[in-house]
């Protein structure tokens, strides 16, 4: 069992460097926006909006793909807490708002800095353009995430 705590710069930067090719615009704008964050953390909700979606749901979809892609290459099983976003993050809280906090680890932002993808003079090529669905299967798991709300809202109301 791969022991998130445990995974090194070293590691992070032979895994990034593994699936640069296969990291979509979106999976990139998110780390970005991530990164470029204040102490590298953000509430789930935030980071989505950053990168054009409105439900912090779309960074457990985005970032459970990453996360997939990193264990894979470490040929370890996904963890099974929130998509295995837990890969990329040092911890998660809620904050007074009721928003959960992302902080990221700092050995996954020491790697993003030693291999430069999003310091200014050298950001990575993927950009927050074209951040269309790419996939039937992801249009089908943004618009699983959505429903419920409304019967959800209805019954908060009545109550």
């Amino acid at each position: 069992m791969l022991r998130t705590s445990a995974v090194t710069r070293e590691a992070y930067i032979k895994a990034l460097l593994l699936v640069e090719p296969s990291i979509s615009k979106k999976e990139g704008a998110f780390l970005r926006a991530h990164y470029h964050s204040p102490a590298h953390t953000v509430s789930a909700t935030a980071l989505a909006r950053r990168v054009g979606y409105s439900q912090y749901r779309a960074t457990n979809l985005i970032y459970g793909r990453l996360a997939a892609k990193l264990c894979d290459i470490w040929g370890a099983p996904i963890p099974r807490t929130h998509r295995g976003i837990g890969i990329l993050l040092e911890g998660y809280r809620k904050s007074l708002g009721q928003h959960w906090q992302l902080e990221m680890r700092p050995a996954l932002v020491a790697a993003l800095d030693e291999l430069g993808w999003y310091t200014d003079s050298n950001l990575l090529s993927h950009s927050e353009d074209s951040l269309a669905i790419e996939s039937e299967t992801e249009a089908f798991a943004l618009r699983d995430s959505r429903l419920g709300q409304a019967r959800f809202r209805a019954a908060v109301i009545d109550y």
